[in-house]
């Protein structure tokens, strides 16, 4: 199959856990000395829509994407989504490469203007709805959806856990 043009919706919920361990970012470094917005127990909610190209080859979707954190700064994130794993690689501000396996702890680096910071990610979900097999992606009924992948996972930093989340990312045609 060619690639395609397709909407690229990526939803996040995120509940802090715990402060854990200091890190700088722009906001510490900048010195402007300000509260983390969200407290412990809180739940944050994010949403992102960008444009992007889709494409399967052998069974395995890609999906490519820009995204521009508003200060100009912009990563490139390419998606790799199977049947029972999806991949996510930033490259960029915010570099990182993400892998999101039901019951599998993946080992990672987040690219800071300060350094790199360990990460991982417990997966403890994941659900993948994929076309079926042979059928073009577009001749999919309803609401324009190509595929739809979700993780709930555990983010730990520094070796702690900090944040519980789920990430809902959907792909539509045109």
């Amino acid at each position: 199959m060619g690639s395609q043009k397709v909407t690229v919706q990526i939803t996040g919920t995120q509940r802090l856990l715990s402060e854990g361990p200091e890190v700088k970012t722009a906001e510490t470094e900048g010195g402007r000395g300000e509260e983390p917005e969200t407290k412990r127990g809180e739940t944050e909610h994010t949403q992102l829509t960008a444009s992007g190209i889709y494409s399967c080859r052998n069974g395995v979707h890609f999906v490519l994407y820009d995204e521009d954190d508003g200060e100009g700064h912009a990563t490139r994130s390419t998606m790799k989504i199977a049947e029972n794993v999806f991949e996510v690689t930033r490259k960029g501000a915010g570099g990182m490469h993400m892998v999101f396996r039901p019951g599998e702890r993946w080992e990672s680096r987040y690219d800071t203007p300060y350094g790199r910071i360990p990460v991982v990610f417990d997966v403890r979900e994941t659900e993948i709805c994929l076309p079926p097999a042979g059928e073009p992606a577009t001749d999919r009924p309803g609401a324009g959806v190509i595929l739809l992948a979700r993780a709930d996972y555990i983010l730990e930093i520094y070796g702690e856990a900090v944040f519980e989340n789920t990430l809902v990312v959907r792909v539509c045609g045109g």
